[in-house]
């Protein structure tokens, strides 16, 4: 499962319009969850994010995705993420992994 944070704040509307694109994302993507942290809810959240709102962040970790995003941009950064995750999880390095696909 992929958890996604979106940061965002109440009446921005570029963060509203965001929430309706992760959940189209959300059509194409049964594994991913997501939920909404209000920035001004958090001195630290304001003063990262106060002009770049709305984010979508991995929940524990800090690659982001910055507005504009649309779905298949959605799709693109979590199939990165789970790559990631599964590579790591492996244990093999990218030289590994191409060495046993070449063989």
């Amino acid at each position: 499962m992929t958890n996604l944070l979106l940061f965002g704040t109440e009446g921005c509307h570029l963060c509203e319009e965001a929430e309706h694109v992760l959940e189209s994302a959300c059509e194409f993507l049964p594994e991913m969850s997501w939920r909404s942290i209000d920035i001004a809810d958090d001195e630290g959240l304001s003063r990262l994010y106060s002009d770049s709102i709305p984010v979508l962040r991995e929940e524990h970790g800090n690659t982001e995705l910055r507005w504009p995003f649309a779905a298949a941009d959605i799709c693109r950064f979590v199939t990165e993420l789970q790559r990631r995750i599964g590579n790591h999880r492996s244990g093999e390095t990218q030289e590994q992994r191409i060495t046993r696909t070449a063989s």
